[in-house]
Formats: C-alpha cells, structure tokens, sequence
C-alpha cells in the first residue's frame, strides 16, 4: 500500500507503467532543449570568428545599465555586480530558472509539510484534555453540533424519514468519510437501534493540579463502571512523519539542484572575467570588495527568483492538496489549505537569495583569492 492510501484510507495505490516512461523522457527532452541553443550557436560559429572573439562578451551589451547604476549612490563593486547579468542575459536567464525552480520547490514542501502536520492534528483526537476516559453507552443527548452553512437533508431506513440539518464538515477519514455525526434524537423517527461506539471524555486540568494525584482520585471513581482513566498523550502517525521527510528530501534536492546550477554559472562566468578581475585589483579593488561584487551579481537574480518562484509554489501547493483530498474523498479544511503566513512567507521570499549566494561563494572566494599578475595574465 502506498504512503497516501495509507495515511487516507483509499486502497493500495500504483504508479501508471506510462509514468515509469514519460518522466525519463520529459528529463531527457529538458536535457536536450536546454543544450540545443548553444549547440547549434556554436555548430555555425566561423573558426575565424571564435577564435577572434574568445571568451568575452559581445563589446557594448550591459554597457547602458552599467552606466546607469553607476549614477546611484552605491558602492562601486556592487553596482558593477548587478550590473554584471546584463552582460550575458542568456546565462543569467538560466541561472535565474535554476533559483525559480529552487525555490518553487522550498515553497511547495515547506507548504505541504505545514498542511500534513495540521491534518494531522485535527485527525488525532487525543490531542485535546490532559486526561482521557473511555467508556462505552449511549451518547449524550446534546451531543453533536458544530459550525458550517445549514442544508437540509433526509435520514431514511426502511421507508421511514427523519429530516435533519447538515451543520458542518467534519475531517473524519473512517467509513471512507460517509458516516455521519449526531445524537440519538436525530435518530429517533427512524424506527432503529445504532450501537454506539466507545464514548471518550477529554478533562482539562486545572493550572496547579497534580495529574497522578487526579488520576488515582479519578479511578478509585469509575472503578465501580468497570472503566479507567489515563493520561493523554499526543499521537503522530507513523505515515505523516514519512511523508513529512519525504518532502524534506524532496526539498533539499531541490535546493541542492538549485544551488550546484548557480555554482556552475557563476565559475563559468568567473573564469572568463579573470582579467578584468586582475584590472580591478590593479585598480586598488581589495578582496573583501571582489567577493561582494560576485556575490552581487547573482544576488539581485536570487531576490527576483524569490519574487516569482514564491507564488508558483503556492499555487502548485493549492492545485495539489485538494487533489489529495480528493483522492481520499474528503476536503481538507481550510485552514490547513492556508499555511502562507507571514512569518512563512518572507523566509521563503529570501529564499532565492540565500540559494544562489550560497552557489556563488565558492568562486567568489576563488576570484578574490587570485594574484594580481595571474589575472593580467589570462587570456
């Protein structure tokens, strides 16, 4: 049985044969369209041409914006950093679909793990009360009720009728969540005997109480009911906890993706920048100074990436648990739909740009750590 048939109820649960196929395929033509452009820019590339030009940047492009950030009141490796994308948009293009895609990830597990936990909150009934007691007889006559938008509807048994009230929804997965929850008055036109199921009272303790003295007072009391009490203790599901690491796994790849996509992008554009770094440092750039313009120039690209990764992932995130729910046939409530708060969301934001600092530092270092003469030197 697969995680999701267990943690809902549904059934055993396989992955379609074509899947096995078509994700491989999908990875592959990804694969291919992402090399196709440079390969077929350099496949028409002269040798003349190529060799003439070498590893620079087409002479002029990103020289407006340079200009332009050099007005502002920024310190002078910052602006050349962000200005630094613009001079290979094509590469930045890329660099910024890694962050993206990074970050959709972060956005969707952090919101699915959030979800999980809650849903599982509100299907652990022993969460509520410090003690628990079980007992077995008829429910409470005012027992029931709850909050949700009033609709009428027909209980009926052998050709007998009781109308009834829909109240609410409850996120109750047993019986493949068609049972229904009232008392035994709502019953009572119907003609017919429901056996109840085990009664459980949750006791709140009052501040200050002692919990064993309580409970020894409690069954000494229910002794005579041939019932007991106990403590509560709160229960997570086995299946939720492997879900929840799952998506961790799953989010970490991600980033990791994420990350090494940067790392690859900013070494490739270091090493073909390493003269104008060795000019920059004969220009009297400290290294200090070297390491903030790399790590600049992917910063602004990072922070852009949080500004559009964020809402795809909520919005994946939205399209996917009521799926789920589906799958299951239930709702989720929605307040485990509506996991994005603020606190939530501005880490997520930021994302973006911790993950493509963190892929740039490695040759930040590498840039700021090179000889003066070394650089000059490079072709």
């Amino acid at each position: 049985m697969s995680i999701e048939g267990s943690a809902y109820g549904t059934g055993t649960m396989t992955v379609a044969p074509w899947i096995d196929i078509a994700v491989p395929a999908v990875a592959l033509a990804a694969v291919v369209a992402t090399a196709l452009a440079p390969a077929l820019r350099a496949g028409r590339l002269r040798t003349v041409e190529a060799i003439a030009v070498g590893r620079a940047p087409r002479a002029g492009r990103g020289r407006l914006v340079r200009q332009l950030l050099g007005r502002l009141p920024l310190p002078r490796p910052v602006s050349l950093g962000l200005a630094n994308p613009f001079a290979r948009p094509g590469r930045s293009g890329t660099m910024a679909a890694a962050v993206i895609f990074g970050t959709v990830g972060v956005t969707f597990g952090v919101g699915l793990a959030l979800s999980l936990n809650g849903i599982e909150s509100g299907l652990d009934q022993r969460t509520a009360g410090d003690v628990l007691v079980r007992t077995m007889g008829p429910p409470p006559d005012d027992a029931g009720g709850g909050t949700g938008p009033n609709r009428a509807g027909n209980l009926t048994n052998e050709g007998r009728t009781a109308p009834v009230r829909i109240v609410g929804e409850a996120l109750d997965l047993r019986d493949e969540g068609m049972s229904i929850l009232t008392d035994n008055a709502s019953l009572a036109g119907l003609g017919t005997v429901v056996a109840p199921e085990s009664v459980e009272f949750h006791i709140d303790l009052a501040p200050g109480t002692d919990p064993q003295g309580y409970l020894r007072a409690l069954n000494t009391a229910l002794q005579p009911l041939g019932t007991t009490a106990e403590r509560n203790s709160t229960q997570t599901s086995s299946t939720v906890i492997a879900m929840d690491t799952l998506a961790a796994l799953l989010t970490l790849m991600l980033v990791a993706v994420a990350g090494l996509g940067v790392l690859n992008t900013v070494v490739l554009d270091t090493r073909e920048r390493v003269h104008d770094f060795g000019v920059f440092k004969a220009l009297g750039m400290s290294p200090r100074q070297t390491v903030t313009m790399v790590i600049t120039s992917v910063a602004g690209i990072g922070l852009v990436a949080g500004v559009v990764g964020v809402p795809v992932g909520i919005a994946l995130h939205d399209y996917v648990l009521p799926v789920m729910g589906d799958a299951a046939g239930t709702r989720f409530p929605a307040q485990d739909l509506a996991v994005y708060h603020l606190p939530v969301l501005v880490p997520l934001f930021l994302g973006g740009l911790v993950i493509a600092t963190a892929g740039a530092l490695l040759p930040a270092g590498w840039a700021a750590g090179t000889r003066t003469a070394t650089a000059l030197r490079t072709e």
